[in-house]
């Protein structure tokens, strides 16, 4: 384990950790267990439990562990509040072109990467590439992300995977949209200074999406893979909801309409799975 700035052209993977260590452990286990590219992992940590402990402990020279508040790691972080921050804190810390950006609720499956990153080392334009989720139980989670009724819906949720082929889209319903669980980005679609931090709640949605029309409104490309899998435990780590979340979700959608506009047609999902 070592901080500073990684800077060869190894592929870079970001991972925002918080709290429950076993599902750390699970994540970084996988991640080295079903990923046959050379990367570096950088750990930007807000966690109050063990979980700096786990990482001092890892006798790996491709690991960077980060606590952005602290001068010294033992003392309790202050929390992070966007997912935005966590991967612009991870871009100072790391130089290659292409990035992967994932939490610690996130378990990757074998070969997860192999496609998704042939496809943007391929295509120049494209900037951002999102995986398929599954859930714990082995449906779908998210396949891509479209629009009904005025709100965002992932694709295919619920849907159990072995029922559909695997397919690879290039566009996703038009809007070009995909969750930010788990992506792969290239480094020069995300702007010099950063990725924008407040205008959304943390954590609530949206931003994700918001990322993305930027991207495409800056003439980037986006892809949706779904040969890379993985599963996700949403809610898991920085999981409640109650009725103040319910209101900052809804703030969120508001604050995007603001922006964006409605959408003015209902998408009708493809199956893209």
């Amino acid at each position: 384990m070592k901080d500073g700035v990684f800077v060869d052209n190894k592929l870079d993977i970001i991972m925002a950790t918080h709290n429950n260590l076993g599902m750390t452990i699970r994540a970084v286990s996988a991640l080295y267990e079903n990923t046959n590219v050379d990367f570096r992992l950088t750990v930007v940590d807000d966690s109050v439990d063990m979980t700096y402990d786990y990482f001092r402990q890892l006798r790996m020279n491709n690991i960077q562990y980060i606590r952005p508040f602290d001068e010294s790691p033992e003392v309790i972080p202050k929390k992070l509040t966007h997912g935005n921050q966590i991967i612009n804190i991870g871009l100072k810390h790391t130089s290659s072109p292409h990035v992967v950006y994932m939490g610690n609720s996130t378990i990757v499956e074998p070969n997860w990467l192999n496609m998704a990153l042939a496809l943007i080392q391929q295509n120049e334009n494209l900037g951002l590439v999102g995986f398929k989720l599954l859930k714990p139980t082995g449906v779908i989670e998210h396949a891509g992300i479209y629009f009904a009724e005025g709100a965002p819906h992932h694709m295919n949720r619920g849907v159990g995977e072995s029922s559909h082929s695997l397919t690879l889209i290039d566009d996703v319903d038009g809007h070009k949209l995909v969750g930010w669980a788990l992506v792969l980005i290239r480094r020069k679609a995300i702007p010099r200074k950063g990725l924008e931090e407040g205008y959304y709640h943390g954590f609530r949605g949206y931003d994700d999406l918001d990322n993305c029309r930027q991207m495409v409104k800056n003439g980037w490309d986006i892809a949706y893979c779904g040969f890379g899998v993985a599963t996700h435990y949403a809610l898991a780590t920085r999981g409640e909801y109650n009725e103040k979340v319910a209101k900052e979700y809804e703030e969120n959608r508001v604050r995007f309409i603001k922006r964006w506009g409605e959408v003015k047609k209902d998408a009708s999902p493809p199956n893209c799975v």
